[in-house]
């Protein structure tokens, strides 16, 4: 994998084997820094690794039923053959499920206003790539057109007269759209300046509460 595997460089065209670099400058450094830490590095290595066995032994968490180690149900010796079989090209981690989620927080992150089904819109179709170009993918990436990723999405090649319908359907509902975000943003401007207001009634409550402390506990002192 870290023979075939490329990654786009710091200038956004050249392609380079970036795991190979990382693993060859990791166990045989070549840069003067690296050599200085390297003794370093070896010791964090080491507590670093005793932690993340505490952790995956941890009795409180799932991790240990899928060790060896731990006689754990889901480990590989206990699973049936028919298990391994079924999990063969099997997504081993939630990269994918939890992808969307990442994109739709940046999204209301980026633009408070976005409505969250609007916000989840756009991560799912940058995920699928619904809106690429098959032209800026080539400018941008140094793609080939032989290349199955450089494509046009599913957007840019609907038929003409879907695209028109499109389009036109998106202008016919541009006024109830309006309408609609406007009086939700309203009610979530109005939600705001009311917990901005009970903030500041609460702040004076409690420096009120303080200077009656500080008054009673001045006239116990001259008392």
């Amino acid at each position: 994998m870290f023979e075939l595997k490329k990654s786009t460089a710091v200038d956004c065209r050249t392609e380079v084997l970036s795991g190979r670099s990382l693993r060859k400058e990791l166990f045989s450094p070549e840069r003067q820094e690296n050599k200085d830490t390297d003794d370093l590095v070896k010791i964090m290595a080491s507590i670093g690794a005793k932690a993340v066995l505490k952790e995956l032994h941890d009795p409180k968490k799932h991790s240990w039923e899928h060790l060896d180690s731990q006689d754990g149900p889901l480990s590989w010796k206990k699973v049936t053959d028919e298990m391994k079989k079924a999990s063969l090209g099997k997504n081993a981690v939630n990269d994918v499920s939890e992808r969307p989620f990442g994109g739709m927080t940046h999204q209301l992150e980026s633009f408070t206003t976005l409505s969250g089904s609007n916000a989840s819109a756009v991560a799912q179709a940058r995920i699928n790539g619904d809106f690429n170009r098959a032209e800026s993918e080539l400018r941008t990436k140094t793609k080939t057109k032989e290349d199955k990723h450089c494509k046009n999405g599913i957007a840019i090649d609907l038929p003409s007269e879907l695209l028109q319908t499109a389009i036109e359907f998106a202008m016919m509902k541009t006024k109830e759209v309006r309408k609609t975000d406007q009086e939700a943003l309203t009610k979530q401007q109005e939600h705001r300046a009311e917990k901005i207001q009970a903030l500041k009634l609460r702040g004076i409550e409690n420096a009120t509460q303080q200077l009656i402390d500080s008054f009673t506990t001045m006239i116990c002192t001259i008392l």
